[in-house]
């Protein structure tokens, strides 16, 4: 016989058969639920089955989550957005091209001995400046933003999303930056001698600096920001042009750097009104200072300043007075106007072996032109380049800095007229 039956522990298991004595009866094959505490041994390796299974899960899930977390911060620091100055301009956004500028934390700190304060070469207004060294050997200067406050923050944002992916030998190469919530870095190029200012405001260190080396420098930079006002996507206008923002390297090769209060333009506007303040005392123009109006020109009369100061070592903005309201400005142009240029340039210069009176000359005649009054008669910066290049190319007589009158020569401002004639009178010199 063979059988299968179902029986439940809710009622006993009782056979009812009788056997009789001889008769053994049937095997009977019973198939029971485990015991809760049969095979212990078996429950606690489940157990630690489980444990190590969540363990491991919950440090892949924390592994995710810091991965996440750290995308996020890259995230963020991608979506920065160009601010239009006003409505008619494009928005740009930092896409997939800036992926490769964001940096970890923990690069940038261990690149600078953690911020110490033996790597401080600098400080500011917005952050504090350290040089460091990444793991590839590359010597970076540091910017930390102290100051996360909203002008901090934009001013960071206009680093970034300006020169990010400038690539202009004349300008600040930006390397890479970090930004969250609570911290904003910048990541620059290294330059081994720092500032023009402290070059040529130094009495020791300007003697090192003869009169081919300004001449190379002023060029360098009039060539950079002809760039920026001509041929970037938009007219980027810097505003606070000054030596203390011209950086040298080893080769005494000027760069652009401090691009935090700059401002744009779309390529078919010419001026705009700046909604903050910006800009450094003795090197904005006279309409920024009156009404808040900013274009190209606002450059080109913070360079001329930038320029006679290369020339005469003297600083604008603190300039002594010979006489009542007299500036920087004004005592190089009498003496220019009277034939008595030279004497403004700074001994240096003149003591140089490669000191060029003529081309001096030149230099302060376009320093002049550059920070006349009025916007419309100043040169644009790519003229600029012209002039200093170029000996045979005629430049027109400046008007005193403090003259208000209308300018008889209007074409300073035309490029197409200003073209034809530097052509023809290049092709006469020769």
């Amino acid at each position: 016989m063979s059988d299968c039956m179902m029986w439940s522990d809710s009622e006993p298991l009782i056979d009812v058969r009788s056997y009789n004595g001889g008769d053994k009866g049937q095997d009977l094959y019973i198939k029971i639920a485990v015991p809760a505490d049969f095979g212990n041994k078996n429950m606690s390796e489940t157990t630690i089955g489980l444990i190590a299974g969540g363990a491991s899960t919950l440090l892949l899930i924390f592994i995710v989550l810091l991965l996440f977390k750290k995308r996020i911060r890259k995230m963020m620091a991608r979506t920065i957005v160009c601010q239009r100055e006003n409505p008619t301009m494009e928005m740009i956004s930092i896409t997939e091209e800036w992926q490769s500028k964001a940096m970890d934390f923990e690069v940038i700190s261990q690149a600078t001995n953690f911020f110490s304060d033996s790597n401080k070469i600098g400080e500011g207004g917005f952050g504090n400046v350290y040089k460091g060294r990444l793991l590839n050997g590359l010597e970076v200067a540091v910017k930390r933003i102290i100051s996360m406050t909203p002008e901090g923050i934009e001013n960071f944002d206009n680093e970034v999303r300006l020169i990010g992916l400038v690539q202009h030998i004349n300008i600040i190469r930006l390397i890479g930056f970090f930004s969250d919530e609570n911290e904003r870095i910048l990541v620059y190029e290294h330059l081994e001698n720092l500032g023009l200012n402290s070059c040529i405001f130094d009495t020791t260190r300007s003697s090192s600096l003869n009169w081919q080396k300004r001449f190379d420098i002023a060029i360098g930079i009039a060539r950079g920001l002809s760039y920026l006002h001509q041929d970037s996507r938009f007219k980027i206008i810097h505003l606070d042009l000054k030596p203390s923002n011209i950086l040298l390297g080893v080769d005494m090769i000027p760069k652009i750097s401090d691009f935090g209060m700059a401002k744009t333009l779309a390529r078919d506007e010419t001026e705009a009104i700046a909604t903050g303040g910006g800009g450094t005392f003795g090197y904005m123009p006279p309409e920024y200072l009156r009404n808040n109006i900013y274009s190209v020109k606002y450059d080109v009369f913070s360079f001329g300043v930038l320029l006679l100061e290369i020339l005469s070592g003297k600083r604008n903005s603190r300039f002594p007075a010979l006489n009542d309201g007299e500036t920087l400005l004004s005592y190089i142009w009498s003496n220019w106007s009277e034939g008595k240029g030279l004497e403004i340039v700074d001994p240096a210069i003149t003591s140089s072996s490669e000191f060029r009176p003529d081309q001096v000359l030149r230099c302060i005649q376009i320093g002049l032109l550059c920070v006349q009054q009025l916007a419309q008669d100043r040169p644009t910066m790519w003229l600029v380049v012209l002039m200093l290049e170029s000996e045979t190319v005629d430049i027109d007589m400046p008007k005193s800095p403090g003259d208000t009158s209308s300018s008889s020569r209007e074409h300073l401002d035309d490029e197409s007229y200003s073209v034809c004639q530097m052509t023809m009178s290049t092709m006469n010199g020769r």
